[in-house]
């Protein structure tokens, strides 16, 4: 604020705007264009000014008129005014102003008539402007108009714990009728409903025009609690909480997931296989409480570490479900971490900052101690994997070392194992076998069954691995027994990656007594899995990558669905038939260690029963362990002396084969010890059940000569040759011998079996091998040592 005195004028007062002097200059009224004419009063007088006339009121209420409206006078050099000048007048920011211009009296005065401020609470502006230049500017406080509306400024709903403060004290604005808010008035809040309390009423306005509650303390009863703000002439606001009954979160569930697991938790762990441990915790209301979880971990007792696992989401779950991907609490563990004699302690909430009415189902186990925890440990899963070379086909399964890993990868996944010993055969198996007939793919099966039963096999798994030639009708296939003691663990898939692990892992479920998941229309469905449509329900957790896998993605692999994934129902099934193996339990790297199992003399008696009638392969002599029938059943192998005295006497029910042609397909591959009289003594070898009968008869060659003539005269068929490179080619009768077979006496394993009558092994196949050629006419068994030359 400055004051000027005027000659001739009163003293006034005005409010300095930016410019709040503005002196210009106005061209002389007379005098040449060009002269110098006129004296020193003429160059005085010829300088015009604004300045303020009338200061008017300083403050006034938003929306209404100024009382005192403030007023300019244009003067010159001398301080007298002028009159005739224009003067404009506008506001800032708002409201209005009359007249919009107006000329200047005698007295160079000039002032509106009416000045309406803005709604804006504020400083409000009125600028007075003169025609040809400079302004004048003036300056009003804007107060808030009266209380118009309450505003609320907190939650209108909100919830609370019974008994407790809410988090947001009711909190209300009060307004004018612009929407400015009011300092210093006075509201009133009131308990309607509920009987909390309040602290804090009356409350003043703020600055910002809002009033606050201190506190609003719920009752102590679960319910709606009413608090009213209330100001004379107003409406109300009505404040709402929920008082809800105490918090109280338990421990639901405390899981590990090592591939999948039941909602109840009793899927076995395996030792040394990974694992994720899941904790659910469960609220007994809605909330949005983040509690971490607290692991210990012990072995025998002794503490390894403590962990503490961060909440995965805000709020407890009501409802909590396992089958959800992220309703737990999680931690991964090593294979190491997961073995006999692990034990745990869990607890919620470790630091007490969540408020809770009982801590008492926060820790598992309840009260003190660590829980137990059960761990099998389980024999290495043993697998012999064997390239099938097709002879029909100049195809070989293309499985190498480098790629052994590739074909494991399903079976890692989802089959309950901590160890594999994957071996690959340095040999490959040749066949004659039409690989597009699927019947023929089933007699390759039990072929390469008949070489495991000739084999130090032990507890390995036999899976060759055959070309995927054009026309092959089915993808793998697996003889799937009924005891976890059965030899019969072969199985055939094709070598197309990455799908072949699938096959690989599938096929291998088949030979550990796994029937197919009803999911894609598959042959003989297991008529006791749990789930609708093959789906597996629970979670799987990813032993390779770490991941949980969502159940509702992915069906069981033991079915044809896809994306595949295993259900607990499989991986327990799996991991009970192999606890079981007294092979895998008894054996040291797979190699039998009963004086049973000592190789001797024996005959291999092979073939299969079905709907078409029974096949009875020819028997081989040779020395292996004794492979006998697991149960008995409905079908007879007998050998008989010429007399009709019994030289052995099997009875069997066969092993099924999921993927076979024939579904009533019922294999057998049994190898029986014999002593020297009984293979003098033998005469016949007879097959005989509810499909049919098959024998084979040891016949004297043409005329009257004696049997072994016979056996001579086959051998006198037998042409070898030798195959540019080092393969070997062989041709016999096969109406002397339906069964050619090769078989390397420096490891003893079986090289090939031919039934064409023309068998070609390539040099890779008989690379680093002694060869052994055998035949046999049913009865009687013929070796030969092949003599050939590289051409």
């Amino acid at each position: 604020m400055k004051t000027i005195a005027e000659p001739g004028l009163r003293r006034f007062a005005w409010r300095r705007g930016v410019a709040s002097l503005a002196v210009f200059t106005l061209l002389a009224a007379c005098g040449g264009g060009g002269g110098g004419g006129g004296g020193e009063a003429d160059s005085i007088g010829s300088v015009q000014r604004m300045v303020a006339d009338v200061a008017g009121d300083s403050t006034g209420t938003v929306g209404e008129p100024l009382g005192v409206v403030p007023g300019i006078r244009v003067v010159d050099g001398s301080g007298a005014g002028i009159g005739g000048v224009t003067v404009s007048f506008r506001v800032e920011p708002g409201g209005s102003v009359s007249p919009a211009t107006a000329v200047t009296g005698a007295d160079g005065r000039a002032r509106p008539s009416a000045w309406t401020l803005g709604g804006a609470a504020g400083t409000q502006v009125l600028v007075a402007t003169a025609t040809g230049g400079g302004e004048q500017r003036f300056s009003v406080a804007a107060m808030p108009g009266p209380p118009n509306r309450l505003e609320a400024v907190s939650s209108l709903a909100q919830s609370g714990e019974q008994g407790g403060a809410v988090a947001q004290p009711p909190a209300v604005r009060v307004l004018d009728a612009f929407g400015n808010p009011i300092p210093g008035e006075t509201l009133s809040f009131v308990v309607e409903q509920g009987g909390g309390s309040i602290s804090g009423s009356p409350a003043l306005t703020s600055a910002a025009g809002v009033a606050t509650l201190q506190a609003w303390t719920l009752g102590s009863d679960p319910g709606s609690n009413v608090v009213r703000a209330v100001y004379p002439g107003l409406p109300d606001v009505v404040f709402t909480a929920e008082a809800l009954e105490a918090l109280a979160l338990s421990i639901e569930s405390v899981q590990i997931n090592q591939g999948t697991q039941s909602p109840s938790g009793d899927v076995d762990l395996v030792a040394g296989r990974p694992g994720l441990l899941r904790v659910m915790l469960k609220a007994n209301r809605s909330n949005t409480a983040r509690p971490e979880v607290r692991v210990r971990l012990f072995q025998d007792g002794a503490p390894l570490w403590t962990e503490i696992i961060p909440a995965p989401l805000s709020g407890v779950p009501t409802d909590p479900d396992l089958s959800s991907v992220v309703q737990t609490w999680n931690l991964a563990l090593t294979g190491d971490e997961i073995r006999p004699g692990m034990s745990l302690e869990v607890v919620a909430d470790p630091q007490e900052l969540v408020t809770v009415s009982s801590r008492d189902s926060m820790r598992f186990p309840v009260g003190s101690g660590a829980a137990p925890v059960q761990v099998r440990t389980l024999a290495p899963l043993r697998i012999l994997f064997i390239p099938i070379e097709a002879t029909a086909h100049g195809r070989t399964g293309g499985i190498f070392p480098e790629n052994v890993e590739n074909f494991l990868a399903s079976t890692r996944r989802w089959l309950p194992t901590a160890e594999i010993q994957a071996e690959l055969r340095g040999t490959n198996f040749v066949t004659d076998a039409d690989l597009t007939d699927q019947d023929a793919i089933g007699q390759l099966l039990s072929d390469l069954q008949a070489a495991r039963s000739l084999e130090s096999a032990g507890d390995r798994y036999y899976h060759g691995i055959i070309p995927r030639v054009s026309g092959l009708p089915i993808s793998g296939i697996a003889f799937r027994p009924s005891f976890p003691s059965s030899s019969f663990r072969s199985a055939l898939s094709f070598d197309h990656l990455p799908g072949a692990a699938e096959t690989v892992a599938h096929e291998l479920g088949h030979n550990l007594g796994r029937m197919h998941a009803p999911c894609g229309d598959p042959d003989s469905p297991d008529p006791n899995f749990p789930y609708p449509g093959g789906a597996t329900v629970m979670p799987g957790y990813d032993v390779t990558d770490r991941l949980l896998r969502s159940a509702s993605d992915f069906s069981d692999y033991m079915g044809y669905c896809r994306p595949r994934w295993t259900s607990d129902y499989t991986y327990q099934g799996i991991l009970d038939w192999r606890r079981n193996d007294p092979l895998a339990v008894a054996g040291d790297e797979g190699a039998a260690v009963d004086a049973d199992a000592l190789p001797r003399p024996g005959l291999l008696l092979w073939g299969r029963t079905g709907a078409n009638g029974v096949e009875l392969n020819p028997a081989f002599r040779l020395e292996a362990a004794p492979v006998l029938p697991d149960e008995d059943g409905p079908n007879r192998l007998r050998g008989l002396a010429a007399d009709g005295r019994v030289v052995f006497d099997l009875s069997f029910a066969g092993v099924t084969v999921p993927h076979a042609a024939d579904p009533a397909a019922r294999h057998f591959s049994y190898f029986v010890p014999l002593a020297e009289a009984d293979f003098a003594a033998l005469h016949t070898i007879e097959l005989a059940g509810p499909q049919g009968r098959a024998s084979h008869v040891l016949e004297a060659a043409a005329g009257s000569g004696p049997a072994p003539a016979k056996a001579s005269e086959a051998m006198q068929a037998v042409r070898q040759d030798a195959l540019p490179g080092g393969g070997l080619r062989v041709r016999w009768d096969r109406a002397r011998s339906p069964v050619a077979m090769l078989r390397d006496r420096r490891s003893g394993h079986i090289m090939a079996i031919g039934r064409s009558g023309d068998l070609s092994l390539s040099a890779e196949a008989v690379a680093g091998t002694e060869p052994e050629l055998l035949f046999s006419d049913g009865v009687q068994t013929m070796r030969a040592t092949p003599q050939w030359q590289e051409k």
